[in-house]
């Protein structure tokens, strides 16, 4: 009798002949918290590939084979990567600094997954969705104002993006269907 080592009792199955070839990857901690439905399923598709590296920036382009001369086309000062577009260039820099002080919270641009830290522990549903959305927004017009200047030659304007920020977050916040305590108002 053939018996199969890696089952309890023995058995092969195709579930457990697939599972064994493409073994189940592990749960990311944003995974879920990213799909909400007061956010547009393309601004948090942003951050999955951020998060997983298929941004199709100049980085991943070359990487691919693609013969492409980079630089940010936001500030003009160093190669394109997804890390440096949507963390460290200056426009994005400026990004993080005025949501953060509308958030009243320090943003930690220092990687994708810190991104989703700024929220508090303690706070309403709503509010946790206005945290949220605030983040894929910004994340969103960021790769919005590069797509703009790279295919439409626009020049980046940091009040336009500001104010398709608070745009989107206003949206989001009056579809969200989080509770909001009295004392968050504000």
């Amino acid at each position: 009798m053939l018996v199969w080592k890696h089952t309890s009792d023995g058995t092969l199955s195709s579930k457990h002949a697939l599972y064994f070839m493409r073994p189940q990857t592990p749960l990311l901690p944003w995974a879920e918290s990213i799909s909400n439905s007061a956010i547009p399923p393309s601004h948090s598709f942003i951050y999955w590939r951020l998060c997983h590296g298929k941004m199709p920036t100049d980085e991943n382009l070359q990487s691919r084979g693609c013969i492409v001369v980079s630089i940010c086309s936001l500030c003009l000062t160093t190669n394109e990567s997804s890390y440096y577009l949507f963390l460290h260039c200056q426009f994005a820099a400026r990004l993080w600094d005025w949501i953060g002080g509308k958030l009243n919270r320090v943003i930690d641009s220092s990687s994708a997954g810190s991104l989703l830290l700024c929220r508090p522990a303690r706070c309403s549903s709503q509010v946790s969705d206005i945290f949220l959305a605030a983040i894929l927004h910004t994340l969103h017009t960021i790769w919005w104002a590069r797509n703009a200047v790279r295919f439409s030659d626009v020049t980046p304007s940091f009040y336009l993006a500001k104010v398709r920020i608070q745009s989107f977050i206003a949206i989001s916040g009056n579809v969200s269907k989080g509770k909001c305590l009295q004392a968050e108002i504000s």
